[in-house]
């Protein structure tokens, strides 16, 4: 059964005409296959949920570098006096906090997109990593401000030796947060492409 002065109608006049004709059974099965139907069409990458886990691990990483960091600056203050020449930026900036929180965020609203995609969750999941973006372009300029000024100390206290290398680790963990919150991204805006 064909109804041509259907063709030129919304989705929504067509389901009702065609649910005002039809006897009632037919009707029950048209009204739970509507309501089942899926109203988007978001190809999300699999691989979404993975890269959102690493990212989740590397908040955390971040995060307890900063407090190892914070310890370190604490137990040891006589070490990192004003007058030592030891320039703690990053410790001091907080970055190892507030960049793990944005890159949480961002590694959980990627597992959220990637086990319900929607337009919503599409949007929040780009917003969050361009901030994660953002973030580590931030915390990179810190980094390497920090590792610059404290490279011409030349100490064999264990202290500095540490520092030095917790900021490494930090720098190396905040440029993996940055390729994969740009991967991330590149993935969304695909998705947010290939919509229909």
């Amino acid at each position: 059964m064909s109804y041509p002065y259907l063709a030129y109608r919304t989705p929504s006049i067509v389901a009702f005409t065609v649910l005002r004709n039809l006897p009632t059974l037919y009707r029950d099965i048209f009204i739970s296959l509507l309501v089942n139907m899926p109203h988007n069409r978001l190809w999300v990458k699999q691989e979404l949920r993975l890269l959102g886990t690493v990212q989740l691990m590397n908040s955390l990483i971040v995060l307890s570098l900063g407090y190892f960091w914070t310890y370190l600056y604490i137990s040891q203050n006589t070490v990192f006096g004003f007058g030592s020449g030891y320039i703690p930026v990053v410790k001091n900036s907080g970055y190892s906090l507030w960049a793990s929180l944005l890159f949480s965020l961002s590694g959980s609203f990627s597992i959220a997109l990637q086990r319900r995609p929607s337009n919503h969750m599409l949007f929040w999941t780009m917003t969050m990593n361009v901030s994660s973006i953002y973030a580590t372009l931030i915390g990179v300029v810190l980094i390497t401000f920090e590792l610059t000024v404290t490279s011409a100390l030349k100490s064999s206290w264990w202290q500095y030796r540490s520092a030095k290398m917790l900021t490494g680790y930090l720098f190396l963990f905040t440029v993996l947060e940055m390729f994969m919150a740009c991967t991330v991204t590149e993935w969304a805006y695909k998705a947010s492409k290939t919509e229909e």
